[in-house]
């Protein structure tokens, strides 16, 4: 696996959350290169192995690059929040942002 273009984010709602785009195209040739942008938020809900008040794995999946990296930079700016991608992120993961 391959990040580029590794922030964190820090506004109202996050501090310090690492954001970055990750290609995973070498190990799953289904996946387009850094197509996925990763962030590592505060889980505000418990299910599972996902525990409120600790980080986890949140990915928001796009067709391309371009728009990752448009994606990335419209949350490193304050431009939009995690909210605005749901489209993007697995429902299961919807409960915890």
């Amino acid at each position: 696996m391959k990040t580029k273009h590794v922030s964190y984010l820090n506004n109202a709602e996050h501090k310090n959350i690492l954001i970055r785009l990750e290609d995973w195209n070498e190990d799953y040739s289904f996946f387009k290169p850094f197509q996925k942008v990763v962030a590592y938020p505060i889980s505000k809900k418990t299910k599972g192995f996902i525990k409120e008040g600790k980080p986890f794995r949140l990915a928001l999946n796009f067709e391309n690059e371009q728009e990752a990296t448009h994606a990335l930079n419209k949350l490193i700016s304050n431009e939009a929040t995690f909210k605005d991608y749901l489209s993007n992120i697995e429902r299961s993961s919807h409960m915890f942002i």
